[in-house]
């Protein structure tokens, strides 16, 4: 058993095409499934970093990892996607497969850090799990996920991150949606609002995934000049983080 790092590519190594087989009958209709394998074929290459662990049985991949963020400054990183093959479970190659993204998240030459992480772990057990790598609810007063991990020189909370992030602009700027933002949008800012008691969502789409995915003209994200993303369209339907909602909005 081996464990092998990758960054998916349009020229895929033997693991990224043991990954792709193992993730073939997975949950094909489901718009997180549908990303998966987008990121996973490399097709996102140009705008975001994603990193992908997978122990080996011979050909066969048996547990995956992954982790991205977009190729900008200040990005946001998303987390997850561990996963085990049933019959390879209580073996200790899941805690192999973490131990190596572990190595290589502080070591700068493979793996140049994002401003922090964040995950859903919409369940104890993961969070448990997850807590031992420096991962903490984001949500204020729960046990469980969303979480954050800082990194590096991050701000401790994920409370704490928003308010670094999300500064206040008088002018902000319409951009077509790009999968390399994808983070920003339903991570943090969906996350911000779940700690803050508003809906996440716009006329039912309750991802910018969800566009991108499917038709991804009918998306578009906004930025302060400081080229922080703050907001989201769907057919001209905007949502906005709350301290941007009265800037004026210009064409970028």
């Amino acid at each position: 058993m081996t464990v092998e790092r990758f960054i998916a590519s349009k020229n895929p190594s033997k693991a990224q095409l043991a990954m792709q087989e193992m993730l073939r009958d997975i949950a094909v209709d489901k718009s997180y499934s549908k990303m998966m394998r987008l990121r996973l074929r490399g097709d996102a290459e140009s705008e975001c970093h994603d990193v992908y662990y997978t122990a080996m049985d011979g050909d066969r991949a048996v547990s995956r990892h992954w982790m991205g963020w977009g190729k900008h400054e200040d990005a946001i990183g998303n987390w997850g996607n561990f996963l085990t093959i049933e019959e390879y479970r209580g073996k200790g190659i899941g805690g192999s497969v973490l131990k190596k993204w572990w190595d290589d998240l502080h070591s700068t030459d493979h793996c140049p850090l994002p401003l922090g992480f964040l995950c859903t772990a919409g369940n104890t057990e993961l969070t448990r799990l997850y807590s031992k790598f420096g991962f903490r609810p984001a949500i204020d007063g729960r046990d469980y996920g969303p979480l954050y991990m800082p990194l590096g020189n991050s701000p401790a909370t994920f409370r704490e991150l928003c308010e670094e992030y999300y500064q206040p602009s008088d002018t902000i700027i319409r951009r077509p949606a790009a999968i390399g933002w994808r983070h920003e949008i339903d991570c943090l800012l969906r996350f911000y609002f779940i700690n803050n008691g508003e809906k996440f969502g716009i006329d039912g789409i309750e991802s910018v995934e969800e566009l991108l995915v499917t038709d991804k003209s009918r998306a578009e994200m906004f930025f302060t000049p400081s080229e922080k993303c703050v907001g989201w369209a769907f057919d001209g339907k905007i949502q906005l983080h709350p301290i941007y909602r009265s800037a004026m909005i210009i064409q970028g």
